[in-house]
């Protein structure tokens, strides 16, 4: 790895992201870059930072005062003795958290995002979503969502969720190169539902010929039946003590994303356990 992200509030999920991506920099000597967006739009009356400009303070000396408020928290966060040693840059940019974002992994080419997510749920999720749910969704690079502290030496099995019918090319790449990183015991599942259902002898012996095909050794091929299947991989990553869960993501847009869901997103809002996503192409 060259380039890791990692987008940051200042919350303690981005905190435990951050914790998360130093120990990935310092593994693989790649530099580490920071970003922070100061969502504010003039025309606003009101922004995730706080209250906009009070009447009189012109949008150019308020924006300054957040910049500099946002310089200063940089500066003590670098000052840690956690980054000793690494290659690290700090960002602040201005305007749409997602779209800035989106924009800086582009042009880091970035080898892996990690976010924190606090994650949603009910007419939350439905009205609200988060950034790294979009970044989820959209990004062609590999993304780690944290809700908990996590370390990288405490990561000592994946499980890579998948139906194994179709052409998985860039997701398997990238997830080769997570596991050249990590020393974890993989497990390979396919959850069953009430429409989508394969008898478990056929199910495994799919999984294992996905495993051999894509040159994945010391794999252990499970099946999980459920209603939904964010449901099923979320319990089966409970009940095998799972660590990390990794399943590629479409991207889909519009109607399209509205109808068919996806299972990616639904995994980073409801689970708690972190969750890896790459887009399958």
């Amino acid at each position: 790895m060259k380039n890791i992200l990692v987008p940051t509030d200042f919350s303690k999920e981005a905190g435990y992201a951050l914790q998360l991506a130093v120990d990935f920099a310092k593994k693989t000597n790649a530099k580490l870059s920071i970003i922070h967006v100061i969502e504010y739009y003039p025309t606003a009356s009101f922004t995730t930072m706080g209250p906009a400009p009070e009447s009189g303070m012109p949008a150019d000396a308020f924006t300054a005062q957040m910049i500099e408020k946002v310089e200063k928290q940089f500066e003590e966060l670098r000052s840690k003795e956690m980054f000793d040693g690494l290659d690290i840059e700090t960002i602040v940019k201005i305007g749409n958290p997602y779209q800035n974002i989106t924009k800086k992994i582009a042009a880091l080419n970035a080898d892996l995002v990690i976010m924190g997510s606090k994650g949603a749920h009910g007419m939350d999720e439905v009205m609200i979503g988060s950034n790294a749910e979009r970044v989820v969704r959209y990004s062609k690079h590999p993304v780690i969502t944290v809700k908990d502290p996590i370390r990288l030496e405490e990561i000592k099995s994946i499980a890579f969720a998948t139906d194994y019918t179709e052409t998985q090319e860039n997701l398997l790449n990238h997830f080769d190169k997570l596991l050249e990183v990590l020393d974890a015991e993989l497990y390979l599942v396919r959850v069953n539902t009430p429409y989508n259902f394969i008898p478990t002898r056929g199910a495994e012996n799919n999984l294992r010929e996905f495993a051999k095909k894509n040159h994945l050794v010391n794999v252990n091929v499970s099946t999980y039946d459920a209603y939904k299947e964010d449901a099923g991989i979320s319990a089966f990553a409970e009940d095998n003590d799972i660590d990390l869960i990794a399943i590629g993501t479409h991207g889909r847009k519009g109607l399209m994303h509205t109808i068919s869901g996806s299972i990616a997103e639904d995994l980073v809002n409801h689970t708690n356990k972190p969750v890896w996503t790459c887009h399958i192409k």
